[in-house]
């Protein structure tokens, strides 16, 4: 009977660590498909990812989910194969404010059509980008046009406004309504607005040089939607012509159905083709037919203006800011936009200001640097996540802590009492110390250790971002910023400014700054500190809008 028990007891201490094997097989060879194979580089598995997300965010995807949503979790779940040992290399504060930035859009946010002579670049949604990014800003999108030298781009009109800034190169820009046709000269730093419906071609008029052009493009039928119509093509694009039936056409052009298609089959190429030096030099000529305006705002003087022959509205050795405003050009006026070129000496820096009415974007067009802004809704954020993960905030959730220390937690109420320390607050858990909190309320009261009183404080993240060429932000209005030019090469900003009537740059540093404009006492009040100390700080920058860079200051290094 013995030797029964004993081998029996052997049989199944054996079948206990066959199971135990075969389940580590099977947990080797089917692991979370959310963390990637452990042979698998992290930062590999991470970046590919990211490439996910951007496919899974692209609009009319039916499981659309937003990009920075997405990418966090590829960045928490990146984390959490590194505390496992996974990775060696984590993750830089840089690189993850970056990657989750909501007002900073790289190369890889746009949705690109090339060709082999040039190509259009447009950004998404600026409101499907963020939810912070859905109020006026939203109405707008932003584009980049690129063409090859001595190349023609096919006529098409946009159901929406745009204003072009030339940002590299020459061109000629030819618009067509049925009065007539006007054709202009584009150089670098003009400024042109083309009327939606407006049917326009382009050519780029230089031998050598890439024509580059930014957009500010604001839809006119589905708020932040819109759609060039090419009359002229082939299969890509296809001319709208196409959609009509052959008896339409045949009537329409009194032509037959057979040679309407052979002209509309004609055009091999796609939007940007490639011109003759003979074409382009013809298609520089100017009007043959004398040119009556066809413009609605006058002239050609007055189609167009230059940044670049604007006298400077800021300047210093530091760097210089010009701007068009709608009274310098009064096709700016009703879409209430201003655009503006910010250069930024190398080593040099603008000053700390915000706009108290308009929203900016803007584009790198040169060099590289950094913006550094305030922000309280990513704060509000960082507070509410912290807040989710330490105070398990519900309705009525509570946790027993285990071990060391235990935590009781009841959610939010009505009067949002939080008890801790000190006060009545019942501990439970085993061993250690206990601690129950009852969540914030409507009222929002906090109680803390020892029974004081006071607020959530307002607080601000700072949101940094390198910048580059091609890198376009986007400022909402009171929002502080400063943009800080590298020490190897200037830092050139183009920017387009939304609702800009009365708008008011408020600088915050260096000469006029806004503290400084207030009464002794005020300032005694404010910082509570004597006025003779805050004048010594605010008073000692006498630089005006542009500075010296903190890579330039005799620290040598940036301050904190």
């Amino acid at each position: 009977m013995a030797n029964m028990i004993k081998s029996l007891a052997f049989f199944l201490l054996l079948s206990v660590l066959l199971v135990s094997v075969s389940s580590l097989a099977y947990n080797s060879n089917h692991h979370d498909p959310s963390h990637g194979g452990q042979g698998q580089d992290p930062k590999k598995e991470y970046s590919e990812c990211r490439k996910k997300c951007q496919r899974e965010s692209e609009p009319g995807r039916r499981e659309h989910q937003p990009q920075d949503d997405c990418e966090r979790q590829c960045k928490e779940q990146y984390e959490e194969r590194q505390e496992k040992g996974g990775d060696s290399n984590p993750i830089t504060e840089g690189e993850s404010q970056q990657d989750n930035n909501p007002y900073v859009f790289e190369d890889r946010h746009f949705q690109t059509i090339s060709t082999q002579h040039g190509r259009l670049r447009v950004l998404p949604k600026f409101s499907d980008h963020s939810k912070h990014l859905r109020g006026l800003v939203s109405a707008f999108r932003f584009a980049f046009l690129e063409a090859n030298p001595q190349t023609f781009v096919l006529p098409q009109h946009i159901d929406a406004e745009l204003i072009l800034v030339v940002v590299q190169g020459r061109g000629r820009i030819s618009l067509l309504r049925p009065d007539g046709r006007q054709s202009v000269n584009l150089n670098q730093g003009d400024i042109l607005r083309v009327p939606a419906g407006t049917t326009a071609y382009l050519i780029n008029r230089d031998n050598k040089e890439k024509l580059v052009i930014a957009k500010l493009v604001q839809p006119i039928s589905t708020p932040g939607e819109f759609e060039p119509f090419f009359g002229v093509g082939a299969k890509n694009p296809q001319s709208f012509l196409r959609a009509f039936s052959a008896e339409i056409l045949e009537a329409a052009f009194k032509a037959k159905s057979d040679r309407i298609s052979r002209l509309l089959d004609q055009q091999q190429g796609e939007f940007v083709v490639k011109a003759s030096e003979e074409q382009i030099r013809a298609l520089s000529r100017k009007d043959e037919e004398g040119g009556k305006s066809i413009w609605p705002f006058g002239g050609e003087s007055k189609n167009k203006i230059n940044l670049f022959d604007q006298r400077p509205v800021q300047s210093n050795e530091f760097g210089e800011l010009r701007e068009v405003n709608p009274s310098d050009f009064r096709p700016l006026e009703d879409l209430d936009v201003s655009v503006s070129f910010a250069n930024i000496t190398q080593g040099g820096m603008s000053t700390i200001f915000f706009n108290s009415k308009s929203i900016k974007i803007s584009v790198v067009t040169n060099g590289e640097g950094e913006l550094q802004m305030a922000c309280p809704h990513l704060a509000q954020e960082s507070q509410q996540g912290r807040g989710g993960s330490q105070e398990g905030q519900g309705q009525e959730g509570s946790q027993e802590g285990q071990g060391g220390r235990g935590r009781s937690q009841e959610g939010q109420g009505q009067e949002g009492s939080q008890e801790g320390q000190g006060q009545e607050g019942s501990q439970e858990g085993q061993g250690g110390r206990g601690r129950s909190q009852e969540g914030q309320g409507q009222e929002g009261s906090q109680e803390g250790q020892g029974g004081s009183q006071g607020q959530v404080a307002q607080s601000y993240e700072r949101v940094q971002a390198r910048l580059r060429q091609g890198v376009v932000f986007v400022t909402p209005p009171g929002h502080p910023l400063t943009l800080v030019a590298s020490n190897n090469k200037n830092l050139e900003v183009l920017c387009f400014e939304i609702n800009t009537r009365n708008n008011e740059r408020t600088p915050l540093a260096g000469k006029n700054n806004i503290f400084d404009q207030m009464e002794r006492v005020a300032k005694e009040l404010a910082f509570n500190r004597p006025s003779k100390e805050v004048d010594e700080i605010l008073r000692a920058n006498n630089k005006e809008w542009f500075f010296k860079g903190p890579n330039q200051q005799e620290q040598g290094r940036a301050f904190e």
